[in-house]
């Protein structure tokens, strides 16, 4: 509940594909998913970005990397991150 609260105040928020998200989601908050898999996305709402690097592995559904390396999520870089939220609410970021 704590956790929920939180993320019900910010005017961003990250977060993986969890629980926590779908708060941000609810509460209309702009938010940024980390995917890894673009063949699990419904339409995302106009508050959503998506970061996703296309590998030779993906699109995967497995909750553990195969080839132990997660290249999937190593390739997301911290500058991808806030050119994205920087979308969501420019000048803010």
């Amino acid at each position: 509940m704590e956790a929920a609260r939180i993320i019900s105040t910010p005017e961003v928020v990250v977060a993986n594909d969890s629980g926590l998200m779908h708060c941000a989601g609810s509460w209309e908050r702009p938010w940024w998913d980390i995917r890894l898999n673009l063949a699990r996305v419904d339409r995302p709402g106009r508050k959503v970005r998506i970061a996703h690097v296309k590998t030779d592995c993906s699109p995967c559904f497995k909750r553990t990397c195969r080839y132990k390396t997660a290249t999937c999520l190593a390739r997301i870089s911290a500058d991808m991150v806030l050119a994205l939220m920087n979308q969501l609410v420019p000048d803010k970021i």
